[in-house]
């Protein structure tokens, strides 16, 4: 795999949000239970369960662009990050002009195309972009051969995901306002799972307050449909 970096990064910690330990900490207080170990395992699967939520549309924060180099006889390359939704790929050529663009496809659309029985070709038409063991990945087609290439990188942009720290010291890669509209969801499944639907209405409210002033502010509304053809 040979993968080198653009110049565009997902949103810059500031250092301002907080760490995972203590976004748990502050879920297992609303129902009284602390530092609770099993308490905040279930918090735990809440704030996932928002981040997910949160990453089913594209976030500005989260615009990220990388230049591919092309190695031959190699049709999958490692993102520097994880995937989430395609923005557009661009072939550069010698001089790092840009020349066309590639077509996006799905990976369940991926046999349409490999069924073309095409052979090997220095110029790829179509990519697919997916995550594979939370690590995100690239696919060009047809299927790269030995070179020379006469447009050697690819430039992707792409939204990458809102990812859930792996450790209790880590932090939402978030702006400090989207961390706290995270946390609001997270709270009301919390509460809805620890205390039921009815006691949950209030927080599921104030979630999707929260999150209709953060879309406002952070939700791209354009790039994605331009690339797949697709509304929001």
């Amino acid at each position: 795999m040979a993968t080198e970096s653009g110049s565009g990064t997902p949103f810059p910690q500031t250092g301002s949000n907080r760490e995972l330990g203590e976004l748990l900490m502050e879920l297992s207080e609303h129902v009284g239970m602390g530092d609770d170990a099993d308490a905040q395992q279930r918090a735990l699967r809440s704030l996932q369960r928002a981040v997910n939520k949160y990453n089913t549309c594209q976030w500005k924060f989260n615009q990220t662009s990388q230049d591919v180099t092309l190695v031959a006889d190699t049709d999958e390359y490692d993102l520097d990050g994880t995937f989430n939704l395609p923005m557009r790929a661009i072939m550069l050529d010698t001089n790092d002009v840009e020349v066309f663009q590639l077509e996006f496809r799905t990976l369940r659309k991926k046999l349409d195309v490999e069924t073309s029985n095409l052979g090997a070709t220095t110029i790829p038409d179509v990519y697919f972009m997916f995550n594979l063991h939370k690590r995100g990945k690239v696919r060009f087609w047809p299927t790269i051969g030995p070179g020379p290439f006469p447009y050697p990188k690819c430039r992707l942009y792409y939204f990458s995901r809102i990812e859930v720290p792996n450790v209790t010291t880590g932090k939402l890669n978030v702006p400090e306002e989207v961390e706290e509209a995270i946390l609001a969801q997270a709270l009301a499944h919390f509460m809805r799972k620890e205390k039921g639907a009815r006691e949950a209405r209030d927080d599921f409210l104030l979630a999707a307050e929260a999150r209709n002033e953060v879309e406002v502010l952070h939700r791209d509304f354009s790039d994605y449909a331009r690339a797949t053809g697709r509304g929001h």
